[in-house]
């Protein structure tokens, strides 16, 4: 066990401990470069700090509007609100419904769409009451 903890010992100070010193003396490097722009910036930033206020708020709505308004947003919500749970019992197969059973409701549909598309509001009243 000993031997173990002598190796990565050795590990440390040979290859990791050089490696931190290193990156220490380019961090120190660059915060000394930064000093003097961050010496100009925060008084700037300090002075007009309702402006960048309002400038973060705006952002952050418009971010929030692109993402509660887009098509697929949309599209979740509506088929999350439009959806239902169907089970065995409520299944009805295609084979089961009756197409042009009642010879009568197809007339009365037929002359209906016919007053619609020519605009005949006397054979609309007779047929549909109240016209809408």
């Amino acid at each position: 066990m000993k031997d173990i903890l002598d190796k990565v010992k050795k590990v440390f100070q040979e290859k990791i401990l050089p490696a931190l010193k290193k990156i220490g003396t380019k961090i120190k490097e660059l915060w000394s470069k930064l000093k003097p722009v961050l010496a100009k910036i925060v008084p700037f930033v300090v002075r007009n700090k309702r402006y960048f206020a309002t400038a973060g708020l705006f952002v952050c709505l418009i971010l929030v509007m692109m993402f509660f308004t887009g098509d697929a947003f949309n599209a979740k919500r509506i088929a999350k609100l439009n959806s239902k749970e169907v089970t065995g019992e409520q299944y009805v197969p295609d084979e089961m419904f009756e197409v042009d059973a009642y010879p009568e409701l197809n007339e009365l549909i037929k002359k209906y769409f016919v007053a619609y598309v020519n605009a005949d509001f006397a054979t609309l009243e007779t047929l549909a009451t109240p016209i809408s």
